[in-house]
């Protein structure tokens, strides 16, 4: 989720959402080559990243629980991205920022060097990463709430981007956050982003 520009949340668990059935079919090979679109105009390294292979497996057909069961999504090609003119790093916003959001126990948590390391590359172009400190989220700083299905504490998701918001370092080109908390987008939603038990 984008706020304004460059702040971004993310959960470290991965999504959940509401049973429903809508039919998305996985797109086929052919699909997928249209979607990619012509790549020789590319350097060698990103003509690799798009190459089909064992790497990158397709999007598998989704479970009653998945997002694009109950979402109907059309899809973005390759060039639709690009001529969206996403942000990119520039001489002023260069700089990759990690944020972690609560806690993190040791053995159930990706190690914040870890994290560094698998979102760089998705940010291309921008300086080496930093790691900010962690700052906690209990208390009164962000509204939460315990799920009635699982009775764990959840935080609002809108709470975080708007703080993050007022915390980007000048020479941010991202402020990524990470958290191992269950996070709801509305009093409407069960989860948004989910953590892995």
């Amino acid at each position: 989720m984008v706020i304004m520009r460059k702040v971004i949340a993310v959960s470290t668990a991965g999504l959940v959402a509401i049973c429903s059935t809508m039919g998305f079919e996985p797109p086929g090979p052919q699909q997928r080559l249209q979607a990619i679109g012509p790549t020789n105009g590319l350097p060698e390294v990103l003509q690799l990243a798009f190459t089909p292979d064992d790497d990158f497996t397709p999007v598998p057909a989704p479970g009653p629980d998945d997002w694009l069961t109950a979402h109907g999504e059309s899809g973005q090609t390759f060039e639709q991205f690009r001529n969206s003119r996403p942000n990119r790093p520039d001489a002023q916003r260069r700089v990759l920022y990690l944020q972690p959001l609560g806690a993190f126990p040791e053995g159930q948590s990706l190690p914040s060097k870890s994290s560094v390391t698998i979102q760089q590359p998705f940010f291309n172009g921008s300086q080496a990463p930093g790691t900010l400190a962690p700052i906690s989220i209990k208390g009164s700083r962000f509204t939460n709430r315990t799920n009635s299905i699982t009775g764990r504490r959840q935080w609002l998701t809108q709470d975080a981007l708007y703080w993050l918001k007022g915390q980007l370092p000048a020479d941010a080109f991202c402020l990524l956050a990470i958290t191992m908390e269950d996070l709801y987008l509305e009093p409407s939603w069960n989860f948004v982003l989910a953590r892995r038990h």
